[in-house]
């Protein structure tokens, strides 16, 4: 996705302890930090050689797809609804 707002289906894919693939965009790397693979939108050289990247290697050789799990944790509904109750109580 290139217009990506939050990034969900890449949070959802952490928590699952799934390795993901995603492209470069500041949401998308804001939420799965170091544990993806990425590639530049519209790159197709970089998107081949990450996906081969990503079928050929096991998942030990990837050090960060475990601690996605522990990343995924960071994100609850609770603190984002405390988050926009703030902003709210800030405009009023």
């Amino acid at each position: 996705s290139r217009y990506e707002g939050f990034g969900l289906p890449a949070l959802e894919a952490l928590q699952l302890g799934c390795r993901s693939l995603l492209s470069s965009t500041p949401a998308l790397r804001e939420v799965a930090g170091t544990c993806a693979d990425y590639f530049t939108p519209g790159s197709i050289d970089e998107l081949t050689d990450a996906l081969f990247k990503v079928l050929t290697e096991g998942v030990e050789q990837n050090p960060n797809l475990a601690s996605g799990i522990d990343r995924a944790m960071k994100f609850s509904w609770l603190e984002t609804a405390k988050s926009t109750a703030k902003v709210y109580h800030s405009l009023i």
